[in-house]
C-alpha cells in the first residue's frame, strides 16, 4: 500500500499486518473522530501558527513584567476572543453592525 504526499509516493508500512483489515464504514467513523486541525491544509495551519506568534509577541511586550504564566494566559484569551469573533461574524452571515 503506498500514500501521496506533496508529490511523493511513499510506502506505508503496517504494523499490524498480522490483523485483517479494519471495514471501510468503521475506518470513515474513525476518521470523523479526528480532531479538525489534522485535516487543515499546511498553508492554513501556517497561517494560525502566524496568529498566534503575532499575538505571543505583543502579550509578551505588553505583559512581560507581570511575568510568563500571566502573558501565557492572555495570550490563550486573545486567540479565543478571536477565534469567537469570527464564530459570531459567521452566525450573523457577516451583518456585525450594532442593532438599535
Amino acid at each position: 500500500m503506498t500514500t501521496e504526499r506533496e508529490g511523493f509516493r511513499l510506502p506505508v508500512i503496517d504494523p499490524y499486518s498480522d490483523l485483517p483489515p479494519v471495514p471501510l464504514s468503521e475506518r470513515l467513523t474513525l476518521e470523523g473522530l479526528e480532531p479538525w486541525h489534522f485535516q487543515l491544509s499546511r498553508e492554513v495551519l501556517e497561517e494560525g501558527y502566524a496568529v498566534d506568534r503575532a499575538i505571543r509577541t505583543l502579550a509578551t511586550r505588553s505583559l512581560q513584567s507581570l511575568g510568563h504564566e500571566v502573558v501565557e494566559r492572555a495570550r490563550h484569551q486573545a486567540l479565543l476572543m478571536v477565534r469567537d469573533y469570527f464564530q459570531y461574524v459567521l452566525d450573523s452571515n457577516g451583518d456585525v453592525t450594532p442593532s438599535d
